[in-house]
């Protein structure tokens, strides 16, 4: 039976660090993303109401944040997928000795009905996280405050446009998550993750900081040259990229390439006056996006964004594992590697004609998907070590 983890709590810490008004917070990610085995379930739902409204003025202009729905390509049919989803991978066979070539050897005998089996290995995903959101609006305690029926109309417009587009934004916030998480669980496996700096400043004798990385043409210049040559390897057979070693390939039009603003930024600027690998290779693939940051713009509230907020993350993963890290620069992974493969987004109403207000509930449950077997490369320039970013399972 599939499991469902109420993730409001969590939701509501991410989106604040996500929009900078709290700093980089350590984050327990644990049960929220489906990694093919059962997890814990989050704090209940809590929700609160309160709003304040002028009499009587001159002009209302009703604004609110406006979302539209990101990284769509993540999203499978809910339909397709079902309520829990089994993934069956075939594994390749190794090479048997030709048999054509050993007739008329001494001791040959065939054997045609001989059984072979072949290998597989199969893997459910079945955590689902689920959050609401609840707004009153009652009939006529605001009326008294508009001049007219259309600004009352347009108030109550704006109040529900406001309600769906900050739940798309808590939406793709989930989306992104699930991106963050992969990431963490790469670093905690210690699987794929290149850290660019040390390559380079082994390769060079220098001894950049992750500070220094972002103004050094030499080091941009090898950056990028490396997540090319990666990206080409992961289109061929191999057995490196994967947490479980399995020999897996991706083409182009399956991988997801997701580079950080401030790196792209800082490449664009310093080599080739704006014209690189990102704006033209990387830009003609189906999912190549920049993202401005991971989990949060600053390590301080309301602070200005900065490279190292923006490169950071600080969770417990969604196997249990703490994993902190600043200068992570990009990631390219399968797409079957982080997918939402079950999206129930749904608009209730519960009327109350006593008290003359309606109950509007915008609600989700949702499947998000890290499949560690599928191919992914983790690219940073961390002043630390891989290994001292991670603990135990707690």
């Amino acid at each position: 039976m599939a499991t469902y983890h109420q993730t409001n709590t969590v939701l509501n810490s991410l989106m604040s660090q996500f929009r900078g008004t709290s700093g980089l917070t350590k984050t327990d990610l644990t049960g929220l993303i489906s990694l093919g085995q059962s997890s814990i379930s989050s704090d209940n739902f809590k929700d609160a109401y309160g709003r304040s409204i002028s009499d009587m003025v001159g002009k209302t202009v009703v604004r609110y944040l406006k979302s539209t729905l990101e990284l769509p390509e993540i999203y499978r049919d809910g339909f397709e997928y079902g309520g829990i989803m089994r993934k069956i991978r075939i594994l390749p066979n190794t090479m048997k000795q030709n048999e054509s070539v050993k007739i008329g050897e001494n001791g040959y005998t065939p054997n045609p009905l001989g059984i072979h089996k072949f290998s597989y290995q199969e893997k459910f995903f079945g955590d689902f996280d689920a959050w609401s959101d609840i707004t009153t609006v009652p009939d006529d305690l605001f009326k008294k405050s508009f001049h007219s029926g259309e600004e009352y109309g347009a108030f109550i417009d704006g109040v529900m446009g406001a309600i769906a587009s900050n739940f798309t934004a808590h939406t793709n916030l989930m989306g992104k998550t699930a991106v963050t998480n992969f990431i963490g669980e790469k670093i905690n496996a210690n699987n794929g993750v290149i850290n660019l700096r040390v390559e380079y400043n082994t390769a060079t004798g220098q001894s950049l900081t992750m500070a220094q990385c972002l103004t050094d043409q030499g080091f941009l210049k090898y950056a990028g040259m490396r997540i090319r040559n990666i990206y080409n390897y992961m289109h061929d057979d191999n057995t490196i990229f994967n947490v479980g070693h399995i020999a897996t390939n991706t083409p182009d039009g399956e991988m997801l390439v997701y580079m950080l603003t401030d790196f792209v930024s800082a490449y664009n600027t310093y080599l080739l006056n704006g014209v690189s690998i990102f704006n033209t290779d990387f830009s003609k693939l189906p999912y190549y996006r920049e993202m401005d940051k991971w989990q949060a713009p600053n390590t301080t509230a309301n602070a200005i964004p900065s490279f190292a907020g923006n490169s950071a993350i600080n969770i417990t993963t969604a196997s249990g594992h703490d994993v902190t890290m600043s200068g992570i620069i990009g990631i390219i992974a399968d797409r079957e590697a982080i997918a939402n493969t079950s999206e129930d987004i749904y608009v209730t109403t519960d009327r109350y004609n006593g008290a003359r207000y309606t109950n509007y509930t915008h609600g989700a449950v949702e499947q998000y998907v890290n499949d560690l077997d599928e191919q992914g490369v983790i690219f940073t320039i961390a002043d630390t070590n891989t290994a001292n970013t991670r603990t135990a399972k707690k």
